[in-house]
């Protein structure tokens, strides 16, 4: 009898772990086929890499074709997928007490609209690509902001100091220049030229670091709570 129940039981075993195999096996097979498939949303770009090397760059977009779609790469943890939003990205930089020429100090709170510009030919080297580039450069956008953040209050606080408190505070009049009509747009535009600049800071943020500026504006000047 007990010989019957081990037969049994050995039976019962060796199925149970066939079973346990065929499980396992066919996971491992769904787990290869799911992280082997990548899918790229019209709203990001996304960079492939194979054991820690870029494979691939999915960043091209023109009017007639983009990159967006199903796309392979090998499974997971041989191939990585790493997700970029390629919509523009607004930043607010917090209020920050500058001085005018004359010597007034004001709380002025700006912000950037920045961005990571598609591929536009899709022959492009993958080391020219704006978003490798900014991956290589700066990883993320809170690193990307805040390299941002530091250039504009340095420039911000050099134009505010070429201005006096009266001149922003100018009001706009039919007969005013252009220039005078929106003081704090000018003053911005300015800012915004300086960061934009030809040479070493164009250099810096578009062939180096693949990061756009789209646009800086001023929407807040107040005086301090003191």
């Amino acid at each position: 009898m007990s010989g019957a129940v081990t037969s049994s039981d050995r039976l019962f075993s060796a199925a149970f772990l066939r079973g346990l195999r065929r499980v396992l096996a066919l996971g491992l097979v769904v787990w290869c086929v799911a992280t082997s498939l990548v899918f790229v949303d019209e709203t990001e770009f996304v960079i492939v890499e194979t054991l820690g090397r870029i494979s691939a760059v999915y960043d091209h977009v023109t009017p007639e074709s983009s990159d967006r779609g199903l796309h392979l790469k090998w499974p997971w943890p041989v191939g990585l997928a790493r997700r970029f939003d390629r919509r523009q990205q607004v930043f607010g930089l917090a209020g920050r007490e500058l001085f005018t020429q004359d010597k007034k100090n004001l709380t002025v709170s700006t912000y950037l609209l920045w961005r990571i510009p598609p591929t536009l030919d899709a022959t492009t080297p993958v080391d020219e690509r704006p978003v490798v580039r900014f991956f290589r450069g700066l990883g993320d956008r809170a690193t990307a902001e805040a390299r941002l953040e530091a250039r504009t209050r340095a420039l911000l606080a050099i134009e505010m100091s070429r201005v006096d408190l009266a001149q922003l505070l100018t009001a706009a009049t039919p007969e005013a220049r252009p220039a005078l009509q929106q003081p704090l747009a000018s003053l911005a535009a300015r800012v915004l030229s300086e960061i934009r600049g030809e040479g070493a800071v164009r250099d810096l943020y578009a062939e180096k670091l693949g990061l756009e500026i789209v646009d800086l504006g001023i929407h807040r000047l107040n005086l301090p709570e003191g």
